[in-house]
C-alpha cells in the first residue's frame, strides 16, 4: 500500500538521472540482509532436524535465586536471534570489503551511541515482568475485555500504537503490551497470534507520529521548528494505517 500510494503521489517534476546498478552492487548491498534471513530461516522450525541440534550444542545454563524458588533460565547461542543477527552481519561485511578491525570499532561505537537505549529496554523489560508477575497485565485485560468484548480486535492496533507514540520505540511497545494482547485474546476467545501481530503492526503506524522519530526527521534534514507541522501532517496517514489494520484484524481473527 505504502509503495503504490508512493507512485500516485510522486512528484512530477524531472528527477536527476539515474546511474545504472549492476546485479553484482546489488546483490553486495543486500548481502547482509539476505544472509541474516538465511540464518534465521534454517535455525527456524522450518528445519527441526538442524534447529534440535544447534539447539543442544554451545548451551549456557543460568540459575536465579527467586525467594524461596530458582528461576532457570537456558540460552542456546547457536538459535538465539542476537548471534544470528551479528554472524550475519560480520560476514556481510566481510564480503562488502570490510575489515574485521573496522568492523569491531564501529561495533563499539554503536555500543557508545546506544547504551542510552540499552538501558531504557532493560528497564521496560523489568517494568513489564514485574506488571506480569504482580497480576498488572491480567487486571488490565480482564477491563479491556469486558469494556470492548468481542470489538477488542478493532482496538487492538491502537495500543500498539500509542506504546510507540509514547515510548519512541517498536521494541518497546511489543515489550510493554505484548503479553497484554495476549492475555485479552484468552478471554475473548480470539487466537493470540493475531492480537500479538496487531499490536506490532500499530507499534509500526505509531513510528509516523511518533515526537522521536520526528525529531530525528527534522535535523536530519534541516527542518528544525517544524515538528508540529510534521505531526499534523502525519496524523491522518496514522490513523487510516491503524483502522484499517484494525478491521483486518477483526475480520480474520
Amino acid at each position: 500500500m505504502i509503495v503504490i500510494y508512493g507512485k500516485l503521489t510522486a512528484p512530477k517534476e524531472e528527477r536527476a538521472r539515474k546511474n545504472p546498478l549492476r546485479t553484482k552492487d546489488i546483490l553486495n548491498a543486500w548481502s547482509i540482509y539476505l544472509l541474516i534471513l538465511l540464518l534465521i530461516i534454517l535455525t527456524s522450525p522450518l528445519f527441526p532436524g538442524l534447529r534440535h541440534t544447534l539447539e543442544n550444542n554451545w548451551v549456557t545454563r543460568i540459575s536465579l535465586p527467586v525467594g524461596d524458588s530458582t528461576l532457570n533460565y537456558t540460552i542456546s547461542w547457536l538459535t538465539h536471534a542476537g548471534v544470528l543477527l551479528f554472524i550475519g552481519t560480520f560476514i556481510g561485511g566481510l564480503i562488502q570489503g570490510a575489515g574485521v578491525k573496522e568492523m569491531f570499532t564501529v561495533l563499539w561505537h554503536t555500543v557508545k551511541q546506544l547504551k542510552k537505549t540499552f538501558i531504557t529496554v532493560i528497564c521496560l523489560v523489568g517494568l513489564s515482568t514485574i506488571m506480569d508477575t504482580a497480576g498488572m497485565i491480567a487486571v488490565i485485560a480482564t477491563a479491556l475485555a469486558t469494556a470492548t468484548g468481542s470489538l477488542y480486535p478493532l482496538f487492538a492496533p491502537v495500543i500498539g500504537c500509542l506504546g510507540t507514540f509514547i515510548t519512541g520505540s517498536d521494541t518497546s511497545s511489543n515489550i510493554l503490551f505484548g503479553k497484554l494482547q495476549a492475555s485479552v485474546a484468552g478471554h475473548i476467545n480470539v487466537s493470540p497470534d493475531w492480537l500479538s501481530a496487531a499490536n506490532t503492526v500499530g507499534a509500526t503506524g505509531g513510528k509516523i507520529i511518533s515526537p522521536q522519530s520526528i525529531a530525528i526527521a527534522t535535523s536530519a534534514s534541516n527542518q528544525q521548528g517544524k515538528e508540529g507541522e510534521i505531526l499534523k501532517a502525519a496524523i491522518p496517514y496514522a490513523l487510516a494505517y491503524v483502522v484499517i489494520t484494525g478491521v483486518i484484524v477483526f475480520i480474520f481473527s
